[in-house]
């Protein structure tokens, strides 16, 4: 390899690219949250039969916390 063979013009592109992306990152991730709340309290909750349903969260709601936990540093 003889030397490189960057153009300005092109980094500067790519570094708007990214910063468009990086940009939008904080209202995905809000986006994301709200997205696993709604999903959680939709797939329903254990509760004892007759009570008002306010139990805890359900399986799915457990599996969704889960999830999120274990992609958190990921986000962070």
């Amino acid at each position: 390899m003889t030397g490189w063979d960057i153009q300005p013009a092109e980094v500067k592109g790519a570094l708007a690219v990214t910063s468009i992306s990086v940009d939008s990152l904080p209202a995905q991730v809000k986006a994301f949250a709200s997205d696993l709340e709604s999903a959680s309290k939709g797939a329903g909750t254990l509760s004892q039969e007759g009570s008002d349903g306010d139990g805890i969260a359900g399986l799915v709601g457990a599996a969704l916390m889960q999830f999120a936990l274990a992609r958190r540093e990921q986000l962070v």
